[in-house]
């Protein structure tokens, strides 16, 4: 539609310093002058959002991020704070204003090993020599790795030649269930290196599966199963889900995007809505 437009404004710097969206509304960054990291995202209300950097004058990794209620900048209640290896700079712990913290322990290659949520429990992670995420362990109370082996775990295995080399081709669950992944084919019905959309997803025990189609945009249009029930789904200008319509004789599902007492559907998403 050409009448909905984004414009965009740049500070003394180039770097983009502010956004107009298509329903007037202007969210403006304030960026550090030697990369152009943000350090602080104003939204139309002027509520905003604040971000600090390891070093000032080298701002490649978060410290801080302070939000849209904080007092003031490293505000403790209301900001987010981002502890950090000094050799390879990897995230070691998030610590949260309630108090509450999650650490992350990575392989050599610096992949993510090992995960503790906020709860406590962990999460663990093993790759191949490709570096490709083979198995996934059900939360431990322990961090120690690997889990032991009565703990289930999910098993990933990929395709490994062809036009969909690398990519997930089946999915071993713990319960030894079987799921089969299909990517883009071309034409002819051949597979083709694509986008690596998944275009369909067959369960093994029993053969049924569902495929989907997508837009340019790489949104999904429509989803069918084995029984040739089509879900079809609809999109406004900002990719966002307008309608969706199940088999007969099911209905369709509308959705709108509007500030409460307006009509207009091009609203900027910010915590003012």
């Amino acid at each position: 539609n050409p009448s909905i437009i984004t414009q965009l404004g740049y500070d003394a710097n180039d770097f983009v310093g502010a956004v107009k969206d298509a329903g007037n509304n202007t969210t403006t960054y304030t960026n550090e002058p030697y990369i152009g990291q943000v350090t602080r995202i104003t939204h139309p209300d002027n509520y905003h959002i604040d971000f600090e950097y390891t070093d000032s004058n080298n701002p490649y990794y978060l410290f801080r991020r302070s939000d849209e209620r904080a007092a003031y900048v490293g505000d403790p209640q209301h900001s987010i704070r981002y502890d950090r290896d000094p050799a390879t700079h990897r995230v070691t712990q998030i610590n949260y204003p309630d108090g509450a913290t999650e650490g992350f322990w990575y392989t050599e290659l610096g992949q993510l090993r090992t995960h503790r949520r906020r709860s406590g429990a962990y999460e663990h992670f093993s790759y191949d020599g490709h570096g490709r995420l083979t198995t996934i362990w059900n939360p431990t109370a322990s961090g120690s790795y690997p889990p032991a082996g009565d703990v289930p775990y999910v098993l990933i295995y990929y395709y490994e030649s062809g036009p969909w080399a690398d990519r997930v081709f089946e999915v071993l669950d713990q319960r030894w269930n079987s799921t089969f992944y299909e990517y883009d084919r071309d034409a002819a019905s051949q597979p083709c290196a694509g986008r690596g959309l998944i275009t369909r997803i067959t369960h093994g025990a029993d053969g049924t599966y569902i495929s989907f189609a997508y837009d340019q945009l790489g949104n999904v249009i429509a989803a069918e199963n084995e029984l040739r029930k089509r879900t079809n789904y609809a999109y406004d200008d900002y990719n966002r889900v307008i309608t969706v319509t199940p088999p007969s004789p099911a209905g369709a599902t509308t959705f709108t995007y509007e500030k409460a007492g307006t009509a207009d559907s091009y609203l900027h998403t910010t915590r003012a809505l």
